[in-house]
Parts: C-alpha cells; sequence; structure tokens
C-alpha cells in the first residue's frame, strides 16, 4: 500500500515572496503544480511541496532557498501552532510543543531532540531519499529556528549544524542565517544543535493560560484533517521517549510511564490494544538506531553495544545477527566500498 505523505498547506506559502526577490514568478511556479488556489489550513502531497521548492531554487539560481524564504516567516505563519508558542516558558517547552504534533508541520520527517551537559540536538530523519526534499526540509528547519528566534530575548545561534544535501552549496548563507561556524554537508539525518544554556533560559512572556487555548486549536485542527490525536499520539509519545533513554544507554519502562502519568500496567495495556509491545518497540528502535550508527562510522561497536543497552557485546552480537542475519562486522564489510 502506499502511504501519502503530506505537509501543512502553509508550507508553500512564502514561495511568491521568495521568488519575487529573484525576478521570478513563483505564483506562475504554484499554479504549474496546481498549489495556487489552496484553502486555508489545507494540506499539501508532500511530493507537490517537495517539487514546489525544488523548482523554486532552480528558477532562483540559489540553492539555499529555504534559508532566504524563512527569513519572512514570523509566528502567526505557523497558525495556533505559532501562537501556542509564543508565550511558552523556555525553548525546550517550545520545542516539546513542536515535537508534541509532527503532523501539524508534516508526516514526511521524524524529529528526534536529545541533550547533554552542554547542547541540546534536534535530529530529524527524512521519511525517504526523495521526500521532503531536500529545499523543503531545510526549509522548515530554518521556519523552526526562525519561530523559536522569534521569542529568544536575543539573537539565537546554534553550535552547529548538519544537512543532508550532497551536492556542493555555500556554507555562508547558513552559516549567517544560524550564527554558527561549523556546518557540514552530506549527513544521513539533519542536526541542530543548541546550546543547552539557551533552551532552558525563562522566557519573559510565558503565559500557561495563552499556550493552553492555543493548543487546543491546534487539536481542533488536526481533527478536523483527518489526524485522530487519541491512541497515536500516545504510540509516538512512548516512541520518543524510549529514543532519548537509548541514547544514554538507559531503558526504564516505568519512568516513561510516569512521564505519561500512568501506571506501567496500564501503558502496556495501551500498546497492546496497538497490536504492540514495549518490548517490541524496544526491539524495533534497536534494530533501526543500529544500522543507523554502524553507518556514521563515529562510534566503536563496543560504544554502540553500550549506547543501545545491551548489557555487553555478546548480546548485541545476538540481536544484530536476528535482525540483519549476520554479524555487525560482517555488515560493515559489505557497506564498505570494494
Amino acid at each position: 500500500m502506499n502511504v501519502q505523505f503530506s505537509s501543512y498547506g502553509n508550507w508553500v506559502k512564502p514561495i511568491p515572496h521568495v521568488l519575487a526577490s529573484f525576478g521570478v514568478d513563483g505564483h506562475a511556479l504554484l499554479n504549474s503544480l496546481g498549489l495556487s488556489n489552496h484553502k486555508e489550513g489545507e494540506r499539501l502531497p508532500v511530493e507537490k511541496t517537495a517539487e514546489a521548492w525544488r523548482l523554486a531554487a532552480q528558477l532562483s539560481g540559489q540553492p539555499s532557498i529555504g534559508i532566504h524564504a524563512a527569513k519572512a516567516i514570523h509566528p502567526a505563519s505557523w497558525g495556533a501552532l505559532g501562537h501556542a508558542v509564543l508565550s511558552c516558558e523556555n525553548l525546550h517547552h517550545a520545542i516539546s510543543l513542536l515535537l508534541k504534533y509532527p503532523a501539524f508541520i508534516s508526516d514526511s520527517i521524524r524529529i528526534e531532540a536529545y541533550e547533554d551537559d552542554e547542547t541540546f540536538t534536534l535530529e530529524t530523519f527524512p521519511v525517504s531519499k526523495q521526500l521532503p526534499g531536500v529545499e523543503s526540509l531545510e526549509f522548515g528547519m530554518a521556519t523552526g529556528f526562525q519561530l523559536l528566534n522569534a521569542i529568544f530575548p536575543t539573537q539565537l545561534r546554534l553550535k552547529s549544524l548538519s544537512l543532508t544535501r550532497t551536492e556542493h552549496c555555500e556554507a555562508s548563507s547558513y552559516q549567517q542565517f544560524y550564527q554558527c561556524e561549523d556546518i557540514f554537508f552530506g549527513e544521513s539525518s539533519a542536526k541542530q544543535v543548541f546550546y543547552r544554556n539557551d533552551i532552558y533560559l525563562p522566557l519573559p512572556f510565558a503565559n500557561a493560560d495563552l499556550t493552553e487555548h492555543h493548543e487546543k486549536l491546534v487539536q481542533q485542527q488536526l481533527q478536523q484533517q483527518g489526524f485522530h490525536l487519541g491512541e497515536n499520539t500516545f504510540l509516538d509519545q512512548v516512541t520518543i521517549r524510549l529514543r532519548q533513554q537509548l541514547r544514554s544507554g538507559q531503558i526504564n519502562q516505568s519512568k516513561i510511564a510516569e512521564e505519561l502519568n500512568i501506571s506501567s500496567r496500564h501503558m502496556q495495556r495501551k500498546l497492546k490494544a496497538l497490536d504492540t509491545s514495549f518490548s517490541t518497540l524496544v526491539d524495533d528502535i534497536r534494530k533501526q538506531s543500529t544500522a543507523e550508527l554502524l553507518k556514521t562510522g563515529r562510534k566503536s561497536l563496543t560504544d554502540i553495544a553500550h549506547q543501545l543497552g545491551f548489557s555487553d557485546h555478546s548480546n548485541f552480537t545476538r540481536a544484530f545477527k536476528r535482525w540483519h542475519g549476520c554479524t555487525p562486522t560482517q555488515f560493515l564489510d559489505s557497506t564498505r566500498p570494494r
């Protein structure tokens, strides 16, 4: 069965404005793709939004077109979700709110958040090499950064930025926009690495009542568009927390249940109703994460085993053979160029 991914309709709204600054008719571009007359709040096929941003970059001669377009974005561009973010207590609260409703942005990406003593990282995984498209993905990342920058009391800056684009592109546009020097291209995932102190800095216009009010509007809008927020959101939240735990090498089912304000037994019942279990989720995420970590080549097998919560290297090797039909060493040998 083919899965139809979609993006928030406002995803292509900035294209005419940004292309006009390069002498290009953006309205004609959208019209050629059948995107010029969509209704406010309507969701668009992600294949169309990806093509729109790819053509925008091509016609303007600006590979980093998403950066140029994001400069004109303000919180109202995000609708009710943007207004909810405006009154968050800190950037961590704002990011948590954005991650709570990934479908509001696009269902063609997966975003994970994790932190250490000095940094806070947002890592974005595209659903495929084709979708949501390099230009569209970079626009989304830049608009998210612009939204956070709008509520931050000073200029927000990144420690580093990793992007998935493989073709040559000048780093200066990204360095200026994100206020950071370290830009990496050709990565398997996109990463925005923030300074942790910035993420937890109290914001001057925090208002819990306003955030709650606008969050309810977001929920209403998604439900009207056919997104069910109940059980699916629950599964997403368990998965997100489990991935965060795996990064620290510690898996604690009770802690995740506590964070969701339910008992471990209740969490297991809810997962069973979704035809899965906590142990199945752990196994699936370990399998996916192992391949991703091995391909980066940045960690030893022992470090990967520890990060994924295995008690020793032999247990990790047995699990890997069950997942992939070979040992980790054999897997690495098969991926190396000959």
